[in-house]
């Protein structure tokens, strides 16, 4: 994953398995091939000797396997085996060296920059709070809602208006925490206020990057 091969001497690089002709493993390219093949796990200097591919499968080709093989034969032409090593670049950043933070960025969204998390994160809030702030965005708090999808045998209602309790019912829906966002704006002499989580991501964390805002952010941590 993130790892895209150049063959050389074909001794290190899977001829299924890994990303070196085209921009996919051939195992995802041709699905049917590879589950006829034999030769799953092999490298590219086992199943071709420079001029001939030596590929086996456990039953006969029919008429739209023989296609498909024509097709990677097609794609396989231009190989050609040397002596020098087989090498492997970093396709998730553009220096190809590997780096943790691609990784963690692509198993989170697949290589996608959140510019909504990526406001968090350079936002001047203390550690403890992007955490939790990230939490809510992956929705990882215990809502009642989440709960329930969890099979949890309690209600999924909010305890105090009995409207289903989700993240942003607990910040910005329930009558209390209207209320609460209410005093801060009449005693703090806000415009307005968040009036939900993709409110407060797009606007006010946004505004919190640009332009540190202590009141701001102090409401938010005690709410």
């Amino acid at each position: 994953m993130g790892a895209v091969f150049e063959v050389d001497n074909g001794k290190y690089v899977r001829f299924w398995e890994d990303v070196w002709n085209g921009d996919v493993p051939l195992k995802t390219a041709f699905p049917s091939l590879y589950d006829l093949s034999n030769n799953k796990s092999k490298v590219v200097r086992d199943v071709y000797d420079g001029e001939n591919w030596n590929i086996t499968f456990r039953r006969t080709l029919g008429t739209h396997d023989l296609e498909l093989w024509e097709e990677l034969m097609d794609r396989l032409e231009e190989v050609q085996l040397n002596e020098e090593p087989d090498k492997v670049r970093w396709a998730l950043e553009k220096s190809g060296e590997f780096t943790t933070k691609s990784m963690y960025r692509w198993l989170l969204h697949r290589g996608v920059v959140n510019k909504r998390l990526r406001g968090v994160w350079k936002s001047k809030l203390p550690m403890k709070l992007k955490v939790f702030l990230w939490q809510i965005f992956h929705d990882k708090l215990q809502t009642g809602a989440e709960l329930k999808k969890r099979k949890w045998r309690g209600s999924e209602k909010c305890n105090l208006c009995r409207k289903l309790e989700t993240v942003d019912h607990i910040f910005f829906s329930c009558v209390l925490a209207k209320f609460v966002w209410a005093c801060f704006k009449e005693a703090l002499g806000w415009e307005r206020v968040p009036t939900s989580w993709q409110d407060f991501l797009d606007i006010w964390i946004l505004l919190g990057c640009r332009d540190y805002n202590p009141k701001l952010f102090l409401s938010t941590i005690v709410l």
